[in-house]
């Protein structure tokens, strides 16, 4: 039993349509990159082909219809003229006589007719055939072929005879009537009429292709000019774009580093305040201390009766005794407001906590404290600045408003903080240019504020109280 073997089995080459998607692109890519110039050249030069063609080939079927309707009426004044005297002879029979058969064949000769006419063709209205001058002889009547077998027989005409021909028919009539005795058919010569339609179709295209080119240089020219102007402007807009990116740069180094001075400043003044509250607490402080225990020590001696009159020198002992433990109450109390508590690891929420506490056990007076959501991180330098705002409101509100309605609330919503401070006080007229009565003062206030890049806000008016409020944008956010 034989084993069948089949042809081996073959696949169709595989498309590569990575390439070619990446061709395409390749060429979509190289259009973009055309200059305006390029883009024109590219553009005008495939239209002006595409138009000088169409121009051709509609001048030239124009003039093709043209010329054929200019040898019509020839051919027809021919017919009229000429072939209808002589076949008026025609009678019922269907052949012509020798004489007009001769005439025709003369007629045929003749040099200015044979340039025009190549054959000639006379019918019977029923279609018999009566002379044909492509035949030595007319032969008997035959009938007019119809259909394929009439073009087959104009086809055949022009292979046999090597030139192309227009058939023309027209009828011919006894002479004074409108009785048709033959119908006469033409087919007269193309060749010449040819050979001049292809010389005028390229002279058209000539003329127009120039004309085209002549408007597209100067539309070129245009073009041109306003491609270098684009150009300048273009390079122009990137010079300026490299210029602002250089300035942007150079602003936000200047930003970044005026960020850098401000809060090196604000660690300066806050190293600055620990020591003057340690100076105070370390030499005046010290120095008044002694002056109580030394007129404690005077005070037996003072105490007895002078020239004066009696009680005189204890009452000046106990004033002086009230002045200086008032000052050192004073001195205390400004040395504890400037040491600044440990702030590097604890929340702004707990640091406005510090300051409230501290304010209520030094005045006495309650405080209404509310917090919202605050953040658990913030730079220390914003902390340590609504630490020392919330310091210094809330004592201008116990100097100013007596405590009355003090409150402290914090909020933190859209990245902004807002921490505001407030008394149901007197009140007073808002000055901006005003220094305040207090140590740092609403100018100094405003000047720590916003130095960290954050806004101070005072309102206030006479009987109404204060409020005080400070907004930051929190950089960490």
């Amino acid at each position: 039993m034989g084993a069948w073997v089949g042809a081996p089995f073959r696949t169709a080459p595989s498309v590569d349509w990575y390439a070619l998607l990446r061709r395409a692109s390749d060429v979509r890519a190289a259009w973009r990159d055309l200059s305006l110039v390029q883009l024109y050249l590219v553009v005008a030069g495939t239209a002006l082909v595409i138009f000088t063609g169409l121009s051709a080939l509609w001048v030239s079927g124009q003039f093709e219809r043209s010329l054929v309707a200019g040898r019509t009426p020839s051919a027809i004044a021919l017919v009229e003229d000429v072939v209808q005297p002589l076949i008026q002879g025609l009678n019922g029979d269907t052949s012509l006589s020798a004489d007009a058969t001769a005439a025709f064949d003369n007629l045929m000769a003749a040099s200015d007719v044979a340039a025009q006419v190549a054959v000639l063709r006379l019918w019977r209205p029923n279609g018999a055939l009566v002379y044909r001058s492509d035949r030595p002889k007319a032969s008997a009547p035959t009938w007019l072929p119809t259909g394929s077998d009439r073009e087959l027989d104009h086809d055949a005409l022009e292979q046999r005879l090597g030139t192309t021909l227009v058939e023309i028919k027209a009828p011919l009539y006894r002479t004074g009537t409108r009785h048709i005795i033959a119908i006469a058919q033409l087919y007269g010569r193309a060749d010449s009429m040819g050979a001049s339609l292809q010389q005028i179709v390229l002279q058209s295209a000539l003329v127009l292709g120039l004309l085209a080119t002549a408007m597209l240089v100067i539309v070129f020219l245009v073009v041109q000019k306003a491609n270098g102007q684009i150009e300048a402007q273009q390079q122009l807009i990137g010079e300026q774009k490299a210029e602002r990116a250089h300035l942007a740069s150079q602003n936000e180094a200047l930003r970044n580093l005026t960020e850098v001075i401000h809060r090196r400043g604000v660690d300066h003044s806050e190293k600055m305040l620990r020591r003057i509250g340690s100076d105070l607490h370390d030499g005046p402080a010290q120095h008044l201390a002694l002056v109580l225990l030394r007129l404690d020590e005077l005070a037996p001696v003072l105490d007895k009766p002078a020239q004066t009159g009696p009680g005189t020198s204890g009452n000046t002992l106990e004033t002086i005794r009230r002045a200086t433990s008032d000052a050192l109450k004073e001195i205390r109390h400004i040395s504890s407001g400037l040491a600044l508590p440990e702030l590097q690891k604890i929340s702004l929420q707990d640091a406005l906590l510090i300051a409230v506490r501290a304010h209520q056990r030094a005045t006495g007076t309650p405080v209404a404290a509310t917090f919202d959501n605050l953040p658990t991180r913030l730079p220390l330098p914003m902390t340590i600045c609504l630490y020392r705002f919330s310091q210094e409101a809330l004592n201008n509100a116990f100097r100013h408003a007596g405590g009355s309605g003090q409150s402290l609330r914090a909020t933190y919503e859209g990245g902004t903080i807002s921490v505001e401070v407030a008394d149901t006080g007197p009140g007073f007229v808002v000055d901006p240019s005003a220094t305040g009565r207090g140590r740092l003062g609403l100018s100094g206030l405003r000047y720590r504020v916003e130095s960290l890049g954050g806004s101070l806000q005072i309102n206030s008016a006479i009987g109404r109280g204060a409020k005080l409020t400070v907004q930051f944008r929190n950089p960490l956010a």
